[in-house]
């Protein structure tokens, strides 16, 4: 049933990696959370708010 996961994950970025990805979203205050002994890690970033129309 999950035969694509093996390759899914290992195109998936990480580390810094995955953090200049959001940056470059223009997300800030970055920060990452390795989780489990490290099997997954939770970034966490701030979105820019936006002016009043939207």
């Amino acid at each position: 049933a999950y035969h694509y996961l093996p390759t899914s994950v290992s195109q998936f970025q990480d580390g810094q990696e995955m953090l200049d990805l959001l940056a470059a979203r223009g997300l800030t205050g970055l920060r990452q959370h390795p989780l489990t002994f490290g099997i997954t890690t939770l970034y966490v970033g701030t979105k820019p708010r936006r002016g009043p129309r939207g």
